[in-house]
């Protein structure tokens, strides 16, 4: 009889613990629909950080089916304004071919954008690109001045990327190198070449 007590008392208490995870989830869902819905309308009426926003929620299917292609359109909205987390989405697109033809001339083109800004992660996928000539003439220089100033902006470029890029160079290219990072910041990004 004990058992049979304990065995109720089990399922009750399961079936009530269903009862309460099913009603938080339908709650967690009705906000998430809420929050994706005013995110499509500041979206459609130009917000460009919504836009980023909607875009990154295409992307990883949360609130919205995931969907690459609306990922990209909508990243792509949001960096044509100069959204500068946009931009790099965008690049990280180009460079991996998803849901655009892959195109290391366009991720770096964004990269770019976003690296003129003073993203360190951008000036850092730039610094690789031109270490390895993707999309860009290769350039040994050019890939150590914006691993430095990636660097000099709080991204953790190792000591092993470094160690690399200097194998290939002199000590007087490397010198140069940090000539053009400091003209690059002094400039405010408008002369990084």
């Amino acid at each position: 009889m004990r058992i049979l007590i304990l065995f109720i008392i089990f399922i009750v208490m399961t079936g009530c613990s269903k009862k309460v995870i099913n009603t938080v989830n339908q709650e967690n869902n009705v906000e998430i629909n809420n929050r994706v819905k005013k995110l499509k309308e500041a979206s459609v009426q130009g917000d460009s950080n919504s836009q980023f926003k909607i875009g990154k929620a295409y992307f990883s299917g949360v609130g919205v089916p995931k969907d690459n292609k609306q990922a990209v359109y909508w990243y792509r909205k949001a960096a044509e304004q100069g959204q500068i987390d946009a931009q790099v989405k965008l690049g990280n697109m180009y460079y991996e071919g998803i849901s655009v033809a892959k195109d290391d001339k366009q991720a770096v083109y964004w990269y770019r954008k976003a690296a003129e800004q003073g993203h360190a992660g951008a000036q850092s996928n730039l610094g690789y690109m031109y270490f390895n000539g993707k999309g860009v003439t290769q350039s040994y220089k050019k890939s150590y001045m914006w691993a430095y100033l990636a660097k000099r902006n709080g991204y953790e470029t190792t000591k092993k990327a470094f160690d690399i890029m200097t194998e290939s160079m002199t000590s007087n290219d490397i010198g140069e190198a940090k000539k053009m990072s400091k003209i690059c910041l002094d400039s405010g990004y408008k002369d990084c070449y």
